[in-house]
C-alpha cells in the first residue's frame, strides 16, 4: 500500500500568502465571480437620476461642461421640469463623466454599466490588499492580516448595494481612487519619491470628485503614516501637505458649484428624518431623542457589519429612539468599548513609537478608521436626509475588515492557531453565499421593492414606491383579472404610506389614481384634495380631482342619487368648464324632469363645442 505524502493545509496557506500575485489574482477573480449574477440586471432606483434620465450624461462627452460645472442632479429631467423636490448640494461629477463616455459608445446598455461596477469592485479589492500589505509592513503576521481583511471585504454582503446598483459607482470610484492615493502616499514616504506624492494628490482629487466622503482620507492618511511608519506627527503632517491642498481645493470648488444649486431645507421626514408627527404637523424631535437615534443607528450599522442579515435598500422604517430603549444603551456600550480600544491602542503606539504595531494596535487603528468614516453619514455633523444606508458602510467597512482580521489573529494566535484559517474560511463561505443570494433582489425596481417590504414594512417611501410600481404595471396590462389583482395589491400599500407619512404628496397622487381605477371615487377625491392642499400650484392633483369628481358623479347617478351627482359634477365644472361636465349635468337634470336646467347646461356645452351635431340634436329633442 502506497501512502502519498500530504502537505499540511497551513503550509499550503502560508506558501500561498508568500506568492506575490496569487492572492491578488484570487481576490480579483472572487469579486468577479460573486457578482457575475448581476450582469443581466436592469437599472434601478437612482440610476434614472444619474444615467437613464440625466440629460447631461446622455449628451456623452459633449455634456462634460455641464457635468463638471453644475451640481450632480442638475441634468435630471425631473429637476429641470421642477417635478421633484430633490435638493442640490451634491458635487460628484466623476461617475457622471464615466457614465457619459460609456453612454456615448454603448448607449443605454445595462450589461456594460453593471460590468463596469463589478470591474471597479474587483480592482478596489486588489488595491485594498496591496494597501494593507504596505501599511502593515514589518508588523507580525502582516501578510495574513492583509489577506484576511481583503478577503472579508470582498465577500461582505453589505456591499451588494454598492456593486449591484449602478448609481453607486460614485462610492466605488471614491474608494478606489482614495485607496490608490493612500497607497501612493505610503510608497512615497517609504521611497522618498516626489512623483508618488504628485500621483497621490491627483488620485485624491479624483476620489473627492467621485464623492465627497473621500475627503475623510485627509485625516486618516497622516494618522496611518504616524502609526505604521514610525514617523513623528510633524513628519506625517508635512508629507500629507499635498492631500491638504487638494482637500482645500475641492471644498472651494464644490462651494462654488453648489452655491446656486437650490438646496432647500424641507419639513418632510423623507428629507429630515428627525421629525415626529403630532397629528396635525411635523415637529422636530428633542436633542436627546436625536442623540439616542444617532447612537441606535450607529449600533445597527455595526451589527450589519458583523451579522449582515436581513438587508434592505430602505431604512425609512426606523423610528425615533429614546434613552428608554435597551437597543440605544447596547449601542452606546459597544461604541464606548470601541472608543476605549482606539485610545488604548494609540497610547500604546505613542509609548513605543519605533516598535512595529501589535495586532491589538492594528485593530485599534481599524476601529479608528471605522468610526471616523462612519461618523460622516451618522447625522452628527449635519443631517443627511436618511437614518442610514448600506452604501454608507462601503468606506467604513475597510476599517472593520482590518480590525476583524487583527482581532482574529490576536485571538487565534493565543488560543487556537490552527483554527484561524477554518473559521475565516467558514465566514467567507457564508458571506459569499449571502452575497450571491442577495444579488437577485437588485434585478429591477419591482423585484427589489418586493424583497425589501418584509424588512422595511413600515417604511412610507417603500410602501409608496412599491404601490406606485404595481399601479403602473396595472395600467400597462390588458388582462382584466391581472389588472384587478395588481390594483388590489397596490391600494393597501399606498394607504399605509399615508398612514406613516400623512403629508406625502406623491403617495396622495398614487392613492388617488389607484382608488380611481378601483372605483373608490370618494377616496380618490379625498386623496387628490389633500394633494392640492400640499401643492396648490401643481396641475396633476387638480386634474386627478376633476376626473374623480366626474366619475363619482356618474356613479351616483347610476344609483339614482341625482342631487349628490349634480353637486359633484358642478364642482368639476367649476374647476374647468368642459363639455363632459355640462352634458352630464344636462342629463342629470333631464332625469329629474327639470328640462329648463337640462337645456341650460346643454347650451353651455354647445358654447364650448358649437359644431357638435350630436349636442344640437339632443337640444332639439329637449325643446320638442
Amino acid at each position: 500500500m502506497v501512502v502519498l505524502p500530504c502537505l499540511p493545509i497551513d503550509f499550503i496557506y502560508m506558501t500561498f500568502l508568500e506568492e506575490k500575485k496569487a492572492p491578488a489574482i484570487l481576490l480579483f477573480a472572487l469579486a468577479l465571480a460573486l457578482y457575475a449574477n448581476t450582469l443581466q440586471h436592469g437599472f434601478v432606483l437612482d440610476d434614472r437620476m444619474v444615467l437613464t434620465h440625466n440629460n447631461f450624461v446622455k449628451q456623452g462627452i459633449a455634456g462634460f461642461s455641464d457635468i463638471f460645472s453644475k451640481h450632480s442632479f442638475a441634468g435630471y429631467d425631473r429637476i429641470e421640469d421642477q417635478q421633484n423636490a430633490l435638493a442640490g448640494g451634491r458635487y460628484r461629477p466623476l461617475s457622471l463623466a464615466v457614465f457619459a463616455v460609456l453612454y456615448s459608445v454603448f448607449g443605454e446598455n445595462p450589461l456594460v454599466f453593471h460590468g463596469l461596477s463589478i470591474l471597479l469592485y474587483a480592482i478596489t479589492s486588489v488595491l485594498l490588499y496591496r494597501l494593507l500589505q504596505s501599511l502593515l509592513k514589518g508588523t507580525a503576521g502582516a501578510d495574513q492580516m492583509a489577506w484576511l481583511a481583503a478577503l472579508i471585504f470582498v465577500v461582505h454582503p453589505v456591499h451588494t448595494e454598492v456593486v449591484a446598483n449602478v448609481k453607486s459607482c460614485d462610492e466605488q470610484l471614491a474608494v478606489m481612487m482614495g485607496l490608490g492615493a493612500w497607497l501612493a502616499m505610503l510608497r512615497g514616504f517609504d521611497a522618498g519619491k516626489k512623483q508618488n506624492f504628485a500621483l497621490a494628490a491627483m488620485l485624491f482629487l479624483l476620489a473627492c470628485l467621485a464623492k465627497e466622503n473621500a475627503v475623510l482620507l485627509v485625516f486618516i492618511v497622516p494618522v496611518s503614516i504616524w502609526f505604521f511608519k514610525q514617523a513623528s506627527i510633524a513628519s506625517a503632517l508635512r508629507h500629507s501637505i499635498p492631500l491638504f491642498v487638494v482637500a482645500g481645493l475641492y471644498v472651494f470648488l464644490r462651494s462654488i458649484v453648489t452655491a446656486s444649486s437650490g438646496e432647500i431645507a424641507m419639513i418632510d421626514p423623507l428629507n429630515n428624518t428627525f421629525l415626529t408627527w403630532n397629528g396635525s404637523t411635523w415637529l422636530a424631535c428633542s436633542s436627546l431623542e436625536k442623540a439616542a437615534t444617532v447612537i441606535y443607528t450607529l449600533g445597527l450599522q455595526l451589527r450589519l457589519l458583523v451579522f449582515p442579515h436581513p438587508l434592505t435598500h430602505d431604512y425609512y422604517h426606523l423610528k425615533i429612539q429614546s434613552f428608554a430603549s435597551p437597543g440605544v444603551w447596547l449601542s452606546l456600550a459597544v461604541l464606548a468599548l470601541f472608543i476605549v480600544h482606539v485610545i488604548t491602542g494609540f497610547r500604546q503606539k505613542q509609548a513605543s513609537p519605533s516598535a512595529s504595531a501589535t495586532p491589538f494596535q492594528v485593530a485599534g487603528f481599524g476601529v479608528f478608521c471605522l468610526l471616523a468614516t462612519l461618523g460622516l453619514t451618522a447625522n452628527i455633523l449635519f443631517p443627511i436626509g436618511a437614518f442610514m444606508a448600506e452604501r454608507f458602510l462601503y468606506l467604513p467597512s475597510i476599517g472593520f475588515c482590518l480590525a476583524a482580521a487583527a482581532w482574529g489573529k490576536l485571538f487565534f494566535d493565543k488560543y487556537a492557531p490552527r483554527l484561524v484559517l477554518p473559521i475565516f474560511g467558514l465566514v467567507a463561505l457564508v458571506f459569499s453565499l449571502l452575497t450571491i443570494l442577495r444579488n437577485p433582489a437588485w434585478k429591477d425596481d419591482l423585484t427589489l421593492h418586493r424583497s425589501a417590504i418584509a424588512t422595511s414594512t413600515d417604511s412610507p417611501k417603500l410602501n409608496n414606491d412599491l404601490g406606485t410600481l404595481l399601479l403602473e404595471k396595472a395600467m400597462k396590462t390588458t388582462e382584466p383579472k391581472e389588472r384587478q389583482a395588481l390594483l388590489d395589491s397596490a391600494y393597501p400599500l399606498l394607504e399605509k404610506a399615508l398612514e406613516k407619512h400623512p403629508t406625502y404628496f406623491d403617495a396622495y397622487l398614487a392613492t388617488g389614481a389607484c382608488a380611481y381605477y378601483l372605483g373608490k371615487f370618494d377616496r380618490a377625491i379625498s386623496a387628490y384634495e389633500e394633494a392640492v392642499k400640499l401643492s396648490p400650484a401643481d396641475p396633476k392633483p387638480m386634474l386627478g380631482l376633476r376626473f374623480s369628481l366626474q366619475a363619482y358623479a356618474d356613479s351616483l347617478a347610476t344609483q339614482q342619487k341625482f342631487q349628490e351627482a349634480i353637486a359633484a359634477m358642478t364642482q368639476a365644472w367649476e374647476m374647468q368648464q368642459d363639455t363632459l361636465s355640462a352634458t352630464h349635468l344636462s342629463s342629470y337634470y333631464h332625469s329629474q324632469n327639470d328640462l329648463e336646467k337640462s337645456r341650460d347646461w346643454l347650451e353651455k356645452a354647445l358654447q364650448l363645442a358649437p359644431n357638435d351635431q350630436r349636442l344640437n340634436d339632443i337640444l332639439k329633442n329637449i325643446e320638442q
